[in-house]
């Protein structure tokens, strides 16, 4: 099976989203670049190279020595504040494992 980008995919399914790879993401207490961004579809203009949190409706951080207090600790509190529903945030020590948060 050949790798597919994530927003490939998310169009093969019909599904009406957009996937974003280190967009910057706007929230109320300032600016972020997560590593994958998922958005309601349209939420981007072409060549656009932000987006409002309440567009957002997933970010993934890849979690690496450079950012991991950011990523754990920082990054997980911006999100809930901004209202962002989903945040994912995958580990790759001691080995990978994918860590899912849900707002409620």
């Amino acid at each position: 099976m050949a790798a597919r980008h994530p927003d490939a995919a998310a169009r093969e399914v019909g599904a009406s989203v957009e996937v974003l790879e280190a967009i910057n993401v706007v929230l109320p207490s300032g600016l972020v670049v997560p590593d994958l961004v998922v958005t309601d579809a349209g939420a981007t203009a072409e060549g656009t190279v932000s987006v409002d949190a309440d567009a957002v409706q997933l970010v993934v951080e890849l979690v690496s020595p450079d950012n991991r207090t950011m990523d754990r600790k920082v990054k997980p509190l911006l999100y809930a504040e901004a209202v962002i529903p989903h945040f994912w945030r995958l580990e790759f020590e001691p080995a990978p494992r994918l860590i899912v948060s849900e707002l409620r």
